[in-house]
């Protein structure tokens, strides 16, 4: 009798795991975009003196606009007064040395509650975190991932400050496995959480592919009060909402959606194969995620994204905003229930508007 009972309680486990591993494993839905729900929504420009060369994302400081704008002559970031419009401040020198800048990710973190703003280099493998000191910011040093012996078969794509953890993402070592790889305030590995998304059924290469769509490029953004996060990708429109309550024991995935898939496997190998543009950027606030979504294909030819998604952080869908006008990046103002983002045409550049939501 016991023997029985001893089968069946392994039959009832092999059940459990072989049901969770299905779950994780199951194919990411696709949502598609309700054209009736679509808001047409007008912009005013905002003057002023300052010429953006190619802006890679923004954040609100108050009444300034902070903007990283890494193709600028050799600065990297631009302080803009909002009641003026006027450059109040440029600095992150380009060079080699400490607190310069070789190169930089999208997802630098802006934390207004602690007054700092912090980018990641891949190539020098460093978080390099600047403070916030009056009217204008000081590099406050920097934390690099080099020499550190867990690491060293990693390659590291983000590093994410969040509280007294790092969340980072990579390839290689532990990252074949899995997602992401958590860092205790000294950087050393405590955690190695999540899985991978499963899209094999609409790739080539999957192992290619895949690190293709999440690092080439894609975005991770915090929410302020680092309880949440969300992951967007340029290729293949794939967008996922993350609980960050549990760390750094756990990153739970609230829900993902991918926005368009490919119409055949080689559109994700061969871009110029008609593979769907996703999202130019991300904006998050602790009550919702705007995103600006570009939809069209290669062969298109589209310039930027013209829509502003608005999602609640369980991933569903409230908004969409359209503009008659070419987005780049954005950043949001609650208080005046207002969209700061860089819009683009062919005759005038980029330039500085507002969108009154």
């Amino acid at each position: 009798m016991k023997y029985i009972k001893f089968i069946f309680l392994l039959g009832l486990l092999f059940l459990f795991f072989s049901c969770r591993d299905n779950c994780e494993k199951k194919s990411i839905p696709i949502l598609g975009l309700d054209m009736h729900t679509i808001i047409p929504t007008s912009y005013q420009i905002f003057s002023t003196d300052y010429l953006f060369s190619y802006p890679e994302c923004m954040w609100m400081d108050d009444n300034c606009l902070i903007v990283q704008d890494k193709r600028a002559v050799t600065k990297l970031f631009h302080l803009i007064d909002l009641t003026d419009g006027k450059l109040q401040k440029e600095f992150c020198q380009f060079g080699d040395g400490p607190g310069e800048y070789l190169d930089a990710t999208l997802n630098t973190v802006w934390d207004q509650t602690e007054g700092t703003l912090s980018y990641f280099s891949v190539n020098k493998r460093t978080l390099i975190t600047y403070r916030k000191c009056k009217d204008s910011f000081r590099y406050n040093g920097d934390h690099t991932l080099r020499g550190i012996e867990e690491s060293k078969d990693m390659h590291f794509k983000e590093m994410i400050p969040c509280g007294k953890y790092y969340i980072t993402l990579g390839t290689h070592g532990v990252f074949q496995q899995r997602r992401f790889v958590v860092l205790d305030s000294t950087l050393h590995p405590i955690s190695e959480l999540g899985d991978y998304p499963e899209l094999s059924d609409l790739l080539v290469k999957p192992e290619n592919d895949l690190q293709k769509m999440l690092f080439d490029p894609a975005l991770f953004k915090i929410s302020p009060d680092r309880e949440k996060a969300v992951f967007a990708t340029y290729r293949g429109a794939l967008i996922q909402f993350y609980d960050l309550r549990g760390l750094p024991d756990s990153i739970h995935n609230v829900n993902s959606r991918q926005l368009e898939v490919p119409i055949k496997k080689s559109q994700i190998s061969n871009e110029h194969e008609g593979w769907v543009y996703g999202f130019e950027d991300v904006s998050v606030t602790n009550s919702a995620v705007y995103a600006i979504y570009n939809g069209e294909t290669a062969e298109d030819n589209p310039l930027l994204g013209k829509k502003i998604l608005v999602f609640d952080w369980q991933g569903n869908l409230q908004k969409i905003y359209q503009l008659n006008l070419n987005l780049r990046c954005l950043t949001i103002d609650e208080c005046r229930h207002r969209i700061y983002a860089v819009g683009y045409t062919e005759e005038d550049g980029f330039f500085l508007v507002s969108i009154d939501i």
